[in-house]
């Protein structure tokens, strides 16, 4: 979430209205998100992980019972 933050603040410095890689790129990672990001970039290159949303399965009613 930090560098997120750190990502966001950049592109307002910037005058930017999004969060792009732009920002994002500048921003320096620790140890563990550096990483974190390269599993990410792998998962997304192999095509085990989409950025698409998933769909949102029909709510279910509730079946909770009858009060007499």
């Amino acid at each position: 979430m930090t560098r997120i933050a750190r990502g966001c603040r950049r592109a307002v410095d910037k005058g930017e209205e999004r969060l792009t890689v732009d920002p994002m790129d500048t921003v320096r990672n620790d140890a563990a998100a550096e990483r974190g990001h390269i599993e990410l970039q792998a998962a997304l290159a192999a095509g085990t992980l989409t950025t698409e949303p998933r769909r949102m399965k029909k709510p279910q009613p509730c079946r909770a019972p009858r009060l007499l």
